[in-house]
């Protein structure tokens, strides 16, 4: 299993200077296809979805994440323990729950003000972590984007152009 330092590590780099959307994910995926890992391919079903989403086509996917921050969009996991193989989904929540103190404060120093929209994805995380993130000041805008698996593509970016993100 890799660790949290890890993933903040790769991610950081790609932090926006003029940061306009988080986008907020359950967690990097056990498969180890992590969204900030440049030396990924650009045909990652997340990666592959988030350029299609900016309506970029990257040369690389160190390109793509390059045009993800320099267009200001960040995206964040509620967790960096890997749950996307946990079948138990009440197991996967409790992680996200015990969670919820470090993902607050990690918005808290990437976000200089918290009028900055953050978008939750993927349904438990729009059920657990919307309401305590606002109940802090954070600015969710949704709360039923799904996950944007082979089956649910349509819907991600129909409720993606609804609340105009990209």
């Amino acid at each position: 299993m890799i660790d949290k330092k890890y993933y903040l590590k790769l991610r950081n780099k790609f932090i926006p200077d003029n940061l306009k959307i988080i986008f907020l994910l359950e967690s990097p995926p056990a498969s180890g296809k992590y969204f900030y890992d440049p030396a990924g391919s650009k045909g990652e079903l997340l990666f592959r979805t988030m350029m299609k989403l900016i309506d970029y086509e990257p040369k690389t996917k160190l390109d793509g994440l390059n045009e993800f921050k320099n267009r200001g969009y960040l995206l964040i996991d509620s967790t960096y323990f890997q749950i996307d193989k946990i079948a138990d989904r009440k197991q996967r929540n409790l992680i996200i729950i015990k969670d919820i103190s470090d993902l607050i404060d990690d918005l808290a120093k990437i976000i200089k003000r918290k009028r900055i929209k953050i978008v939750p994805v993927q349904k438990n995380v729009c059920q657990i972590l919307s309401g305590p993130l606002k109940s802090v000041g954070f600015n969710i805008i949704n709360n039923d984007i799904p996950f944007p698996d082979p089956s649910q593509q349509k819907v991600f970016f129909k409720k993606m152009k609804e609340i105009n993100v990209c």
